[in-house]
């Protein structure tokens, strides 16, 4: 199937989720709930549009039409330049390593001499 056919199918069937989902609330399950029309039809068109937004989502990824990439499996050391190795609680990795002083300001250069 083109890509062209995809996206129209993708964008008609989240169009035509939106408009059964808000009419089916709209007449036939919040009626006996809510009794004010108005109240009732926001309401519906809300549920209408969460589900066209869970009905977006798949259009994209069949729109697409491709699977995910896999990813490294856990545990697997990442290469790089140089011989980085971290000790950390007992463990060693290799490789590139965030911990908690990387997100929140410079992390200090273990060779200089610390001012604290």
């Amino acid at each position: 199937m083109k890509v062209f056919i995809r996206w129209l199918v993708a964008g008609l069937v989240t169009v035509a989720t939106c408009a059964v989902v808000t009419w089916v609330c709209g007449t036939l399950i919040l009626p006996g709930i809510l009794k004010d029309a108005n109240i009732r039809w926001v309401v519906a068109t809300a549920l209408g549009l969460a589900a066209a937004t869970l009905a977006g989502l798949w259009g994209q990824s069949f729109a697409n039409g491709k699977q995910p990439a896999e990813s490294a499996p856990l545990g697997s050391a990442t290469t790089g330049p140089g011989n980085t190795s971290n000790k950390i609680s007992g463990g060693r990795f290799y490789g590139m390593l965030f911990q908690g002083r990387d997100f929140n300001g410079t992390p200090k250069n273990p060779k200089s001499k610390s001012r604290d």
